[in-house]
């Protein structure tokens, strides 16, 4: 987008300079607003664009390839055998040597 917004402003300057061609603000913008929306609707790219950027696209009409939600699925829980225990551990290091941890949970079928 950034890029059409300064071809256009080059654009006009040019035509300014050597066709004695003064462009209004109006018809910058009208142009600027034509090179974005048609190059955003031609893209067959996914767009993966912060709020900030859908906005600013949006003022511009133009239509985003927005990339496919993922797959959700279901999972369901069961609780374990009577006699059975659980653990999840986790550890992490900072440095070798250096700063450590670790953590266990312990579960029953409760």
């Amino acid at each position: 987008m950034v890029i059409h917004i300064i071809n256009t402003t080059w654009f006009s300057i040019n035509n300014y300079i050597f066709n004695n061609i003064r462009e209004t603000l109006s018809t910058t913008v009208a142009m600027t607003t034509a090179n974005v929306s048609l190059v955003g609707n031609l893209k067959r790219f996914t767009t993966c664009l912060s709020i900030s950027d859908f906005v600013i696209l949006e003022s511009f009409q133009s239509v985003n390839n927005h990339p496919k939600a993922p797959r959700i699925l279901q999972v369901i829980w069961h609780s374990h055998i009577l006699s059975w225990i659980k653990y999840n551990i986790n550890a992490t290091a900072l440095g070798n040597p250096g700063l450590s941890g670790c953590a266990v949970i312990f579960r029953n079928n409760h």
